[in-house]
């Protein structure tokens, strides 16, 4: 723990505001100013707001704590999009850095591998809930697949069974080579294999609904 840098108020500070925030070790105890809460808009730390000094947004500015006044110098969404590193095991001999990534509808919901095992896979399945590292996704070029982070061996496929069958329940199953529905491309934001699109069972965008394969209709869902 001693060695880990957090989001914290200046050194010295306590909870003192309108001090310069800042990345700090964690020492034998944790501090107030480290303890972060996140809400629909806000990062706050002892009832203060994470804020711009000044309320300028503008770069190389100073970030502070501040009493949080509901303006939008205030509001910060996470992106999770960043790199990480897969292993010898997944690409060639060599340890190489990649972009994970989540899939996020206009909704606002994301899908993720699922605990529901079927046959060698688990389904995929519509969330807004944090399902950590089962939510988070990255394309392998060398096989155009679409692999998951906390399984690195399993890629989004068809159900088991099936290979281009349409509406068949998608899943993430063990590669293997030049099966056509672990062959994946993105085209107009939508996400593709044998021709079909990644679609919501019956278009329902609704909390643990299952994904499947269907033709590309341009739908938003």
């Amino acid at each position: 723990m001693a060695n880990q840098w957090v989001l914290s108020n200046q050194a010295g500070a306590g909870e003192a505001i309108g001090r310069n925030a800042a990345f700090r070790k964690i020492g034998a105890k944790v501090e107030t100013n480290q303890i972060i809460t996140k809400n629909t808009r806000y990062i706050q730390a002892f009832n203060k707001c994470l804020t711009p000094h000044n309320w300028a947004v503008s770069e190389g500015n100073i970030m502070t704590w501040w009493h949080c006044e509901n303006k939008d110098q205030q509001s910060w969404e996470y992106i999770y999009r960043f790199g990480g590193k897969i292993t010898k095991s997944v690409v060639k001999k060599n340890t190489q850095t990649v972009k994970l990534f989540r899939f996020k509808n206009a909704n606002g919901m994301h899908l993720w591998m699922s605990n529901d095992r079927y046959g060698d896979g688990y389904t995929v399945k519509i969330t807004n809930k944090d399902v950590g590292d089962r939510a988070l996704f990255f394309f392998d070029s060398r096989t155009n697949s679409v692999r998951s982070w906390a399984d690195k061996k399993m890629v989004l496929s068809n159900q088991y069974g099936f290979t281009n069958q349409i509406g068949r329940n998608t899943a993430f199953r063990p590669y293997a080579a030049n099966r056509v529905d672990q062959q994946v491309s993105f085209v107009d934001n939508t996400i593709r294999a044998f021709g079909m699109c990644l679609t919501p069972h019956n278009w329902q965008v609704t909390e643990g609904n299952i994904m499947t394969w269907w033709h590309c209709e341009g739908n938003v869902n």
